[in-house]
């Protein structure tokens, strides 16, 4: 440009928009490329969140497994036939669906004194134990415990007796006393699935149901796509 010249030509304007679009350009794609990198961090954090979220729940699950309600060497089993309730405690169906299985304590009593060696075992509040529940009935002391299969009808007493159905067995001895402070443990089934999440159709959530709360699906974590467990003991293994 000559002295006698002033301001732009089209051609150096056509330069400047050029470089000014592609700078724009470059820093929209930048942000949108900032952007991208954000929400995939953010979803790798999700998916951990919920990794680590199932792990502990099913953790916590199993450690609870098996729960025996009192040591076996102080259990005195009424069930007639002597089988654990408790056992297996691991369980996988061919749909791929875990069942963990133990004693949960529900609620603590105290036995009068008068009652200790009777079939019927008054706890003098409501307990909310269906007729027919493998139930584990274990003194503060933890000196005596009995398993049985509750064969009464009321709720503010435990039935250890044989039942219409000899559910229970008649102890040649007598009834083991069970006096005082207790702690009331019934046994609770809890299953785990895998299935289409109900908030988002494209993903699958881990599900809970409970025998306590009537078997009633719970959704606990999406973004679970599979299920395996594996147990190992003396006796069994489970996959």
């Amino acid at each position: 440009m000559t002295h006698q010249q002033a301001g732009f030509t089209v051609l150096e304007l056509l330069i400047a928009s050029s470089l000014a679009v592609g700078v724009i350009l470059m820093a929209v794609t930048g942000l949108g490329t900032a952007r991208q990198s954000e929400q995939i961090e953010l979803a790798y954090q999700r998916l951990n969140e919920n990794a680590r979220l199932a792990t502990d729940v099913l953790r916590q699950a199993v450690q609870r497994a098996g729960h025996p309600g009192c040591h076996p060497s102080v259990r005195r089993n009424l069930i007639a036939d002597g089988h654990d309730p408790a056992w297996p405690a691991v369980e996988v169906s061919a749909e791929g669906a875990v069942t963990v299985t133990g004693f949960r304590a529900v609620l603590e009593a105290n036995i009068p004194a008068e009652s200790a060696e009777e079939a019927i075992l008054p706890l003098g509040r409501l307990h909310g134990i269906a007729t027919g529940t493998p139930v584990v009935v274990r003194a503060a002391s933890g000196d005596a415990c009995a398993l049985f299969i509750h064969t009464g009808e009321g709720q503010r007493a435990l039935s250890r007796a044989p039942g219409g159905g000899a559910s229970n067995r008649l102890p040649a001895t007598g009834y083991r006393a069970l006096t005082g402070a207790v702690t009331v443990f019934a046994l609770e089934r809890v299953i785990f699935e895998v299935g289409p999440s109900s908030m988002h159709a494209e993903q699958r959530s881990l599900f809970r149901r409970r025998a306590s709360a009537r078997y009633r699906r719970e959704e606990l974590v999406v973004g679970v796509e599979a299920l395996s467990a594996r147990m190992l003991s003396h006796d069994q293994t489970v996959t």
